[in-house]
C-alpha cells in the first residue's frame, strides 16, 4: 500500500528503536477494505524487526500500540494516513520513549495528577486536516504519560452515521468519556489546561512550584520571540523563551511566501526552524505553558504559569502575537465548532448546501469566501 521511499523513509525514522512494539489490529476479513487495512499494518511492520502485528477478528478495523507487551493507550479506528500518517509515526517513537513532541518533566507532573480512573479521549479527524494532527498527538502523548488515560483517533470519513448521531460539525473534535470536549484547533497545553479544569487535579501548584532564574525572559514563540531570545542570548544573556507554542500562529498557517530568502514554505517548517535556531543557543524552551499571572513592577519581574512554575527576571520581553479573533457573541464560547469556525478548509464540507457567511474582508475572508462559494449557499 506505501510506496517504496516512503517505506524507506518511515524504515529511517525507526531505525532507533530499542523496544518491542506490537500493532495489535481488529479486523474484518469480510469487509472490503480488509485487505487495504491489513496492508498497510504490514507494510509498517516490515520497516523494523521491532515491530511486529497480530490480528484478532471483529466488527471492525482498527489497531492499538503496545510497548513491550503492554498497551500504551494510544489507538487508531481507521488508517492514519494523509495528514494522520505523522501521529502513527510519533507515536510508535513516543511509545519508545523517544520524540522531540514529548513534554518536559512539569507538564509530565501534571499530566499524571488528572483525577479520574477512566479519562477515555475519543478524536474524529478529517484526513485532510492540518489542524487534527497537533490535537491527536498532543492527547496520546497524555495517554503514555498517565495510566489512566486512553485516546482513540478516529477517521469521520468511515463512520459518517457515528458522526451524524454525534452533531459533529467540525474537526478535530474530541470526546471525554463519551461527552463533546473540544473542538477546533489545539495544543499540549491548551487542551491540558481545559482536562484540569473539567477533571480536577491533584497537582499542588503551591507545594510543587519551581522558581526559574535568568537574565531575560522572553513571553511567545512566534517569531518576534524567537528573535528577541537568539539576539539576547548573542549577548551573553541567560535567556528563557516561554510559550504555549513554538511558532505560534504561524503553525496554523499553510503556506507562507516571500520571506526573504525563502521564496515559499509551510507554517509547520518555519515553525520548526524557529525552534532549530533557539536551539543554536544557550536558550532554555518553556512550551506548553499558559502565562496566569505578571508582576513587572519590581527590579526582579515575576512571570507565574499554570502548574506553579515561576519565572523570575530584571527583563521581561512580552511577544505575544496574535489569535483568532472572535465575534464577541454571548456564550460564544459553545458555538466554536458548532456553526463558528475558523478553518474552510477543514470545516467547510460540513456546511455543503447550507447558508454561511464569511465575516471578514481582509484576503484571508476573501480566499474563504471563493474557497466555500463552491460547496456552499452564500
Amino acid at each position: 500500500m506505501l510506496d517504496s521511499n516512503i517505506l524507506n523513509q518511515v524504515r529511517e525514522v525507526f531505525s532507533s528503536l530499542t523496544s518491542d512494539i506490537t500493532l495489535s489490529v481488529i479486523r474484518n476479513s469480510a469487509d472490503a477494505q480488509s485487505k487495504e487495512f491489513t496492508a498497510f499494518i504490514d507494510d509498517i511492520a516490515s520497516t523494523s524487526d521491532k515491530i511486529n502485528a497480530t490480528y484478532a477478528e471483529g466488527d471492525h478495523f482498527s489497531f492499538s500500540i503496545l510497548h513491550d507487551g503492554k498497551q500504551t493507550g494510544i489507538s487508531f479506528r481507521g488508517i492514519p494516513n494523509g495528514h494522520e500518517f505523522t501521529s502513527l509515526l510519533l507515536a510508535v517513537l513516543n511509545a519508545d520513549g523517544k520524540g522531540k513532541n514529548l513534554p518536559d518533566s512539569a507538564i509530565t507532573a501534571r499530566i499524571k495528577a488528572l483525577r479520574g480512573k477512566e479519562i477515555r479521549l475519543q478524536t474524529y479527524v478529517s484526513l485532510t486536516c492540518t489542524n487534527c494532527p497537533d490535537v491527536v498527538q498532543a492527547l496520546n502523548v497524555m495517554a503514555l504519560a498517565n495510566p489512566n488515560i486512553t485516546h482513540e483517533m478516529i477517521d469521520g470519513g468511515l463512520w459518517q452515521d457515528e458522526v451524524t448521531r454525534l452533531n459533529i460539525q467540525g474537526v478535530p473534535s474530541v470526546f471525554l468519556n463519551g461527552e463533546p470536549f473540544h473542538t477546533g484547533r489545539g495544543d499540549l497545553g491548551m487542551l491540558l489546561g481545559k482536562l484540569e479544569d473539567k477533571l480536577g487535579t491533584d497537582h499542588d501548584a503551591e507545594a510543587g512550584g519551581v522558581e526559574h532564574n535568568y537574565d531575560v525572559v522572553v513571553l511567545g514563540g512566534g517569531p518576534a520571540g524567537a528573535s528577541a531570545a537568539i539576539y539576547s542570548a548573542r549577548k551573553g544573556l541567560r535567556v528563557a523563551v516561554v510559550a504555549e507554542r513554538i511558532g505560534g500562529q504561524v503553525n496554523d498557517t499553510t503556506e507562507i511566501a516571500n520571506v526573504t530568502s525563502v521564496p515559499k514554505t509551510t507554517g509547520t517548517k518555519l515553525a520548526a526552524d524557529l525552534r532549530t535556531h533557539l536551539n543554536d543557543y544557550p536558550i532554555d524552551i518553556f512550551d506548553n505553558r499558559k502565562v496566569m499571572a505578571v508582576n513587572l513592577q519590581e527590579a526582579v519581574k515575576r512571570v507565574s504559569v499554570r502548574g506553579g512554575e515561576t519565572f523570575l527576571a530584571p527583563a521581561v520581553i512580552v511577544a505575544t502575537g496574535a489569535n483568532w479573533r472572535r465575534l464577541g457573541l454571548p456564550d460564544e464560547e459553545k458555538y466554536i465548532g458548532h456553526g463558528e469556525h475558523f478553518c474552510p478548509h477543514c470545516d467547510g464540507p460540513f456546511y455543503k448546501d447550507k447558508d454561511i457567511a464569511v465575516i471578514g474582508g481582509g484576503n484571508s475572508g476573501i480566499e474563504a469566501a471563493i474557497d466555500l462559494a463552491g460547496i456552499c449557499d452564500m
